[in-house]
């Protein structure tokens, strides 16, 4: 009798409150909401129905209003190719949950997505935007004449989006951007110096393609003779040495994997095409000496840039020549 009493202690007593989840568009229930929103999200090869947030949170909604009857996956994403198609229900149950899988979708917790959310998610707004990048131009403007400030650095790459329609406009043709920091192998070993953007100028009819190394320069002080003169005897030996060049920097380093990137990118260009050597100044510096002494290279400066109109980003243009080029 005792032995009785002990055993109906032991029976678990049955939860009826416990909430499910059946799922509308298969055959599974999750035992708690973050199980429900795990399978849901989860890879159709694992059962699951690759759905968004946005999709979980409809899904949601559908059980909130007893709408629970199995269906297909509805494709209610805009962005995402994989929902073009609604999911079979014959398909579902051939990707079944190995015992792990349903384990830990049904282990896993999670609030439920919550109605008035779906009505919080916003589009960012515009103006964040453009104040954000005022901020930035006026923060980089300010620590401009900070010692060890790389105030190059910190423009070029808003600089490299203008640099191919100018390039394609002054020169003529259509100029592609191949690569940022190209490097120049050094005579005395296999170090480099390396050139900010390398171009490559696509000419039209019969004209000669050209391949364009074009260093930014911000000071006035920052204009190096003996750099001047390595990117001069790089344009004599041509395109084709400086390919060549890479090979031994490359042995040298012990990043061979992104030489390798470069040597991939530089291949879906003619190698054997002449090479212009062009110096961007942001400065106020006279540049008239150095065209005299070095009429190889092409020195455009800040009036050139000021009159600048480009056909993408106007306004963004406008204020990067305000609050950078002028300043």
């Amino acid at each position: 009798m005792q032995r009785e009493r002990n055993r109906s202690k032991t029976v678990p007593q049955s939860n009826s409150t416990q909430p499910s989840y059946p799922c509308p568009y298969c055959t599974r229930v999750a035992n708690t909401a973050h199980g429900f929103r795990k399978h849901l999200a989860g890879l159709t090869r694992y059962g699951g129905h690759e759905m968004t947030d946005n999709e979980i949170a409809l899904t949601f909604l559908k059980l909130e209003s007893g709408n629970v009857n199995q269906t297909t996956v509805p494709n209610i994403s805009n962005t995402t190719s994989r929902l073009a198609q609604p999911v079979k229900s014959s398909t579902l149950k051939s990707a079944e949950l190995s015992d792990t899988s349903a384990k830990q979708s049904k282990e896993i917790s999670i609030p439920a997505v919550q109605p008035s959310s779906i009505s919080e998610i916003k589009e960012p707004k515009l103006d964040e935007f453009n104040e954000f990048f005022k901020e930035l131009l006026s923060s980089l403007a300010r620590n401009k004449e900070i010692p060890k400030y790389q105030f190059e650095r910190r423009i070029d790459t808003i600089l490299e989006m203008f640099l191919p329609d100018y390039l394609s406009k002054k020169f003529g043709g259509e100029a592609e951007f191949v690569v940022p920091e190209f490097p120049i192998k050094k005579n005395i070993n296999n170090q480099s110096n390396n050139v900010d953007f390398l171009f490559y100028l696509k000419r039209p009819f019969a004209a000669i393609d050209q391949w364009l190394l074009c260093e930014l320069k911000t000071d006035d002080d920052s204009i190096n003779h003996e750099q001047i003169q390595l990117y001069s005897r790089a344009k004599a030996r041509g395109m084709k040495a400086m390919l060549n060049d890479l090979t031994y920097i490359r042995n040298a380093s012990i990043k061979k994997d992104k030489y390798d990137i470069l040597v991939n990118r530089l291949k879906t260009f003619a190698p054997d095409k002449p090479i212009e050597i062009i110096y961007f100044v942001l400065s106020n510096k006279d540049l008239s000496g150095l065209r005299t002494q070095y009429p190889e290279i092409e020195f455009i400066g800040v009036e050139e840039l000021n009159a600048y109109e480009p056909v993408r980003f106007p306004e963004v243009w406008k204020l990067f020549r305000e609050l950078i080029i002028k300043n």
